[in-house]
């Protein structure tokens, strides 16, 4: 989407959300124990809306900054090779 809406004036921005404890699997589910646990949603919306004051293209959150940092190419050198 960013490629092909470049000279548009529209902004993509790409967000990457963790494990996020949230009511879609049903109300009530507990995580078993030793299970990955959930950011809380309040926590992972203000860090959501202090990452979009940065104004950057790709946004982590949480647990997921660590697996994007992992990743042996970067968002944008991926986003480089497949639009050339």
């Amino acid at each position: 989407m960013r490629h092909q809406l470049r000279s548009s004036g529209v902004k993509v921005i790409e967000l990457i959300p963790p494990y996020v404890a949230t009511e879609l699997g049903g109300p009530g589910k507990t995580v078993a124990s030793g299970a990955p646990q959930p950011m809380p949603l309040g926590t992972f919306i203000a860090e959501t809306m202090r990452e979009l004051e940065t104004d950057q293209d790709d946004i982590a959150v949480g647990e997921a900054k660590r697996l994007v940092a992992a990743s042996s190419e970067t968002g944008k050198q991926i986003f480089s090779r497949m639009n050339g």
